[in-house]
């Protein structure tokens, strides 16, 4: 029964290693592939989801309407 519990240890052991083996890979390809939305910068209109100006009027909305 010893040898069994090894093999499967073994193999739950390499099992481990290669599922963060794949998790660092994934997370280095989607780190050097995406953009860092922290960083701050010109709104695309096209892609937002409402317009730079109408932000700012609601903003302004806010801030005065306390």
């Amino acid at each position: 029964m010893k040898p069994n519990k090894n093999v499967q240890h073994d193999q739950n052991q390499y099992s481990k290693e290669a599922d963060e083996l794949q998790n660092s890979v994934i997370r280095e390809f989607v780190e050097d592939n995406t953009i860092d939305s922290r960083k701050e910068g010109k709104v695309d209109e096209s892609t937002a989801k409402i317009p730079d100006e109408q932000n700012r009027l609601i903003t302004y909305r806010h801030q005065h309407n306390k």
